[in-house]
């Protein structure tokens, strides 16, 4: 057998998108006077990634894991984060 290694890695970060309206992803607002008025909103947002992987080396087979994370509202609008996972299983010959 040969090269029998582990591996791990963890990473964390984030970043700021500025949007071109300041009224995004808040609800439009009516009065009497105005007939549409919105809210100030969500012109910046900052989005955080995180995730990790993971992988193990037995002479010609390969055992890999990762799982990575995603937070932000200009995912789909409502701030729900997103996840991936992923197993892989080599075998060289």
């Amino acid at each position: 057998m040969v090269g029998d290694t582990i591996s791990v890695s963890y990473g964390e970060a984030w970043d700021t998108y500025r949007y071109n309206e300041k009224t995004r992803g808040k609800p439009l607002q009516t009065t009497p006077g105005n007939l549409e008025q919105h809210n100030a909103g969500n012109e910046y947002e900052t989005v955080k990634f995180r995730g990790w992987s993971a992988a193990m080396n037995i002479g010609p087979l390969a055992i890999k894991g990762t799982k990575n994370n995603v937070d932000g509202m200009g995912l789909n609008g409502k701030g729900d984060p997103k996840s991936h996972s992923e197993v892989n299983l080599s075998l060289a010959f």
